[in-house]
């Protein structure tokens, strides 16, 4: 950004436009834009683009008439397919935002249609289709449709890799997406595969939180895989590199889970002591809630040693968590039905401890009943078996025992052998 300053042509000043805008300052994108000078009419376009993208990222009352406006002087150009295919995409994530699914994916599928790179931007036209490939599977896990979101992912990189210079971006939130999948649906991707990806990506600060995901999705993929030690090593690492405090509670929190379901527990219980301890320095009431969930993490690895605190950790979670009334949360997707289940599990878990069975085998029924309808093996199968437990309902074993199926070498399929 630096080396971009005390240079005022157009070019100068949308290149810093866009870093701004990856990397979050969006008025400050937006003030740049306002005072660009302007060296003809393919400059004026790009920022007329550009505007549009921060009217749209502020929610500002002239959203529309930024989005006319560029439509407009694209036209005035007749042919200008990059910018044309970026202002696509902008209409696409502001769909996909406010939860016009269909819209979107119209936008997004337009942006595919672009098959000539015309040079005139500095985005390439590899890496706006590599964007609109992973809105597509955005917008297919808002669906439910993980196997389509997975494909969708994989495309993306195969743009990227395809792409005549590397975006490090687009690959490192992508790797990212892919990782997150992992976690709950192991066939979306295994340990090798996330391992080669989370390698090409030179990480810098502003990815630091896909860093994250990508390492602690990793971490899922080994214990999936059966390959426990390698899991908690990923989880470990993911911890270290872990931007904020809540994500790190998170991975010390499934560091502990693991160790005690492969019978450390004093190892599981000293990872979910240093993830309580950390609870007590992080500011939760500016946690997004992604991060707000570890706290249900939390709880969870608290439990079996310490319930007060899992309790504690619970009725902090109830305080503190972000209401999901915003844009993008106002639609009941598959994303916020998954932080459905993490609560019911993390209350099921406290309850259970707390002698509370017939409130645990109603939360772990609760949370068997969303997994399955979301189709994810292995949290169905702990979800089924920890309600069997309870009432010995063998149809339930049954169930457990056909998820785990999906991950025939991990602890949870060697957990189910146990009662078959």
């Amino acid at each position: 950004m630096s080396m971009l300053h005390g240079n005022d042509d157009s070019a100068a000043t949308t290149l810093r436009a866009r870093c701004l805008l990856r990397l979050g300052r969006v008025r400050e994108a937006a003030d740049e834009l306002r005072d660009a000078s302007l060296d003809g009419v393919l400059a004026r376009a790009e920022v007329n683009v550009l505007t549009a993208s921060t009217a749209a990222r502020l929610e500002s009352p002239d959203r529309e008439e930024a989005f006319s406006d560029a439509e407009l002087i694209l036209e005035e150009l007749g042919s200008c397919s990059n910018l044309t295919a970026e202002l696509a995409f902008i209409k696409a994530r502001t769909a996909w935002t406010e939860g016009y699914l269909d819209r979107a994916e119209a936008f997004a599928s337009a942006v595919l249609s672009a098959d000539h790179d015309d040079g005139a931007s500095i985005v390439h036209l590899y890496h706006l289709r590599a964007m609109a490939l992973e809105l597509l599977g955005l917008i297919a896990a808002d669906r439910g449709q993980f196997d389509v979101a997975a494909v969708r992912f994989r495309d993306a990189l195969s743009e990227i890799d395809a792409a005549p210079c590397p975006d490090e971006w687009i690959t490192a939130f992508v790797t990212a997406n892919i990782a997150t999948m992992a976690r709950d649906f192991p066939w979306s991707a295994d340990a090798a595969f996330l391992t080669d990806r989370i390698n090409r990506v030179r990480w810098t600060a502003s990815t630091a939180s896909r860093r994250y995901y990508s390492c602690h999705g990793l971490g899922w993929c080994y214990a999936h895989e059966g390959n426990h030690v390698g899991a908690l090593r990923a989880f470990h690492r993911s911890a270290d590199v872990a931007p904020t405090i809540p994500l790190r509670i998170a991975a010390w929190a499934d560091h502990a889970m693991l160790g005690r379901e492969l019978g450390s527990t004093i190892g599981a219980a000293e990872s979910a002591q240093y993830a309580s301890d950390l609870a007590s320095t992080a500011d939760w009431k500016t946690a997004n809630d992604n991060e707000q969930v570890a706290l249900l993490f939390l709880a969870e690895a608290l439990a079996p040693t310490d319930v007060s605190a899992a309790r504690a950790a619970l009725k902090q979670y109830d305080d503190v968590r972000t209401s999901l009334e915003t844009a993008e949360s106002l639609r009941v997707n598959p994303r916020n039905i998954r932080i459905q289940a993490f609560e019911c599990r993390a209350e099921a878990v406290v309850a259970r401890a707390e002698g509370l069975i017939p409130r645990a085998h109603a939360l772990f029924r609760e949370e068997y009943t969303i997994w399955r309808r979301l189709g994810s093996g292995p949290r169905t199968a702990v979800a089924a078996l920890d309600a069997y437990e309870l009432d010995g309902d063998r149809a339930l074993l049954e169930e457990a025992r056909k998820a785990a199926e999906s991950t025939p070498s991990s602890w949870i399929a060697r957990r189910v052998a146990e009662f078959t």
